[in-house]
């Protein structure tokens, strides 16, 4: 049975016209029955452990932060290099070892400045 959070394909035509498929609704679950745990606490007087099974757990949620952490990081890099009028060449690499950003732009500076973990749990 798919999780209601899960990524549901749905057809579209994009803004181009061409038709293809995208994700729809991936993630907005999660924030709404956050949301619904956080209201219940606060307006409602639940307890902690009483909303516990709505949300995940602060180790599940982990690594979903680490990954937008990670593309928000990727983003930013990759947006200040083509205003610098350089290449979008930053990615992020995801592995047994965690998530590493990989900035090739920074390759005369060394390997630890081109390889940043920032996160060092397996993925």
């Amino acid at each position: 049975m798919k999780r209601r959070d899960q990524c549901i394909p749905r057809k579209r035509v994009s803004a181009r016209g061409k038709r293809d498929v995208a994700c729809a609704g991936f993630g907005v679950d999660s924030l709404t029955v956050g949301l619904v745990a956080i209201c219940r606490v606060k307006f409602a007087g639940k307890t902690r452990d009483a909303v516990a099974s709505l949300y995940p757990t602060a180790e599940e949620a982990r690594i979903t932060c680490a990954i937008v952490d990670a593309a928000a990081k990727v983003h930013d890099l990759n947006f200040k290099y083509l205003a610098e009028g350089k290449g979008a060449t930053v990615t992020a690499r995801f592995g047994p070892d965690g998530i590493t950003i990989c900035d090739p732009n920074r390759a005369d500076e060394g390997a630890e400045k081109v390889f940043q973990r920032i996160y060092d749990r397996e993925i």
